[in-house]
C-alpha cells in the first residue's frame, strides 16, 4: 500500500471493487466451461492466475493495479473454485457429494498451510514484488504440467452425466425467469451474506463479550479446521441421503452459531461460535453444488453455478454496510443478531416452498 501511497480504506475499497466486478464475470465464465474442453479451461485458468502474479511482480501504476487485482480474483478463487466444482459435479453421479468434497478440501487446507510454507519465507527473503514472481514461475512450471498429465485420459465432456432429476438442461435466462431459484437463494447465500458482515466487524463482537483477543486468532484456526473436516464428511451425507433432506437442516448450526453470542459464555465460548461457523460453511458448497446438479442438470452447470456465485459474492458487498449502519444507529449486539435470526426464518420459510422440498417423500 506504501508503495502506491493507498492508505487502509483507499485499498479496502479498491479490493472490494474488483472482487465486485470479478464476481460478475462468473456466469459468463461459468458458460464458457459448459461449451469447453476441461483441458482447456484449466490451462486458461491457470494461464490467466500466472500472468496475474506476474502483473503484481511489476506493476507499478495504480490503474493496472486495479487490473491486476481483479484477474488475480477472477482467476484464482473465483474461476479456479468455480471450475472444480462445476468438473466434479459433471463428472461424477453416484459419489458426487465425495468428488465435490475432495475438490473443496483444497482451499482451507491452502489458507492454513500456505502462509507458513511458502509466503512467510518468500516475504522474508525477498521483496514483494519478487516474491509474486516466484509465485508466477511456480504456477507456470507446476499447474500445466499437473493439467496435462492428469486430464489425459479424463474427459468430463464426454462422460454422459445423468441426474435423478427429470427436468431439461436450463439456461441463465430460463433460470432468472424461474421463481424457485429465488426461492432457495436466501439459504444460499446466507453464510456468505451473514458471516462476512460479523467476521468484518469481529473486533466490534468481541468487545461486546468482553472475549480476550486473543482467541480471535485460535478461533480462526478452529473455524478453518471445522471447515475442512465437515466439508469432507458432508460428501458422504450428500451421497447417502437426500439433498433435499439435507438443505431442511442447513441453517441449523449457522442459527446455533448466532445463539451463541446470545448467551452469556466464558471466554472459551468463542471456539463454541467459530466451530458452529465451519459447520454452516464446510456443508454449504458442496451441498448446493448438488442441488444446483439435481435441479438443472449438469449441462449448463457452469453458467448456473457462475450466477449463483455473483448473488454470493454480491450479498457480500452488502451486509457489511447494513450492519455498519445498525452500529450507527446504536443497536446493540442482541438486535443485530436478532435480526439476522429474522433473516434465516424468512430463508426457512422460502426455502419449504420450493416444490422440489416440499415434495421430499415422493423425490427420496
Amino acid at each position: 500500500m506504501q508503495d502506491f501511497s493507498l492508505s487502509n480504506t483507499e485499498y479496502g475499497s479498491l479490493y472490494a471493487a474488483v472482487t465486485l466486478c470479478s464476481s460478475l464475470s462468473l456466469s459468463y465464465f461459468g458458460e464458457l466451461m459448459d461449451r469447453s474442453d476441461f483441458q482447456k479451461i484449466s490451462l486458461l485458468i491457470a494461464g490467466g492466475l500466472g500472468l496475474s502474479a506476474l502483473g503484481m511482480a511489476f506493476t507499478e501504476d495504480l490503474v493496472i493495479l486495479a487490473l491486476v487485482l481483479f484477474t488475480l480474483r477472477l482467476f484464482g478463487q473465483g474461476l479456479s473454485n468455480l471450475h472444480a466444482q462445476t468438473l466434479m459435479a459433471k463428472a461424477f453421479t453416484n459419489n458426487r457429494g465425495k468428488a465435490l468434497a475432495l475438490s473443496n478440501v483444497g482451499q482451507p487446507i491452502g489458507e492454513a498451510i500456505l502462509p507458513l510454507l511458502l509466503v512467510q519465507p518468500m516475504l522474508h527473503n525477498f521483496d514483494w514484488q519478487s516474491s509474486w514472481l516466484l509465485n508466477a514461475l511456480l504456477i507456470f512450471i507446476i499447474f500445466p504440467a499437473l493439467i496435462l498429465y492428469l486430464g489425459k485420459n479424463f474427459h468430463a465432456e464426454n462422460k454422459v452425466v445423468r441426474t435423478k432429476s427429470k427436468n431439461k438442461a436450463f439456461r441463465r435466462l430460463q433460470i432468472l425467469k424461474d421463481p424457485a431459484f429465488f426461492l432457495l437463494i436466501p439459504t444460499a447465500v446466507a453464510n456468505a451474506f451473514l458471516l462476512t458482515a460479523i467476521f468484518f466487524n469481529i473486533q466490534y463482537i468481541v468487545e461486546e463479550k468482553s472475549w480476550a483477543p486473543a482467541l480471535v486468532g485460535t478461533g480462526f484456526l478452529c473455524f478453518g479446521l471445522t471447515r475442512a473436516l465437515i466439508g469432507l464428511y458432508s460428501g458422504s451425507l450428500i451421497d447417502r441421503f437426500s439433498e433435499f433432506d439435507l438443505v431442511k437442516f442447513y441453517l441449523t448450526p449457522l442459527i446455533l452459531a448466532l445463539c451463541s453470542l446470545l448467551i452469556p459464555i466464558p471466554q472459551a465460548g468463542i471456539y463454541l461460535f467459530f466451530v458452529f461457523c465451519g459447520i454452516s460453511v464446510g456443508f454449504s458448497t458442496n451441498l448446493f453444488t448438488s442441488i444446483w446438479t439435481e435441479i438443472y442438470g449438469t449441462k449448463n452447470l457452469g453458467s448456473i453455478k457462475g450466477l449463483a456465485g455473483t448473488v454470493a459474492v454480491l450479498s457480500t458487498a452488502l451486509s457489511p454496510p447494513i450492519i455498519g449502519w445498525m452500529m450507527d444507529q446504536a443497536w446493540s449486539l442482541k438486535q443485530i443478531v436478532y435480526a439476522m435470526l429474522v433473516y434465516l426464518a424468512i430463508s426457512y420459510l422460502l426455502l419449504l416452498k420450493h416444490p422440489r422440498i416440499s415434495i421430499l417423500h415422493s423425490d427420496s
